[in-house]
């Protein structure tokens, strides 16, 4: 409703619930993934937008810090603030260098850093550090 009452309706899809497969291909065809949670432990949705060339906008809550750093694919907004989030969302709509940048270097580090075998290794790495598993 709030959409049609801006007029933006015929520009924005509320798809509920797809599948892997339509995912993806929503991903590829996106300019960004808006990710606007105020808390999260370590979202997936983020690398997956990455591993398809798209970049993301979140709030500057410490996963999505962790994520911007170790990927450089995203950005920020503070925290709970809607006119920054708003900002960076246009920031990121208008600059298409700054887009492509993003989404080629969050797809390189995801690529490197976060494929489910370097996963694996990280996680015999800890347990090997703290339990002596090998």
């Amino acid at each position: 409703a709030l959409a049609i009452k801006l007029g933006i309706n015929k520009r924005i899809l509320f798809l509920g619930k797809v599948s892997n497969i339509e995912k993806i291909k929503i991903l590829k065809e996106s300019m960004f993934l808006l990710y606007p949670s105020i808390y999260e432990a370590f979202p997936l949705t983020t690398l997956e937008s990455l591993a398809c060339y798209t970049p993301f906008i979140g709030y500057d809550i410490p996963a999505l810090k962790e994520q911007v750093l170790l990927t450089r694919g995203g950005i920020l907004a503070k925290r709970g603030n809607v006119n920054d989030l708003a900002d960076k969302i246009i920031l990121l709509s208008e600059d298409d260098r700054l887009r492509k940048k993003l989404a080629f270097n969050g797809r390189d580090r995801v690529k490197k850093m976060f494929t489910w075998e370097k996963v694996v290794q990280r996680i015999e790495q800890v347990l090997y550090h703290f339990y002596g598993y090998n």
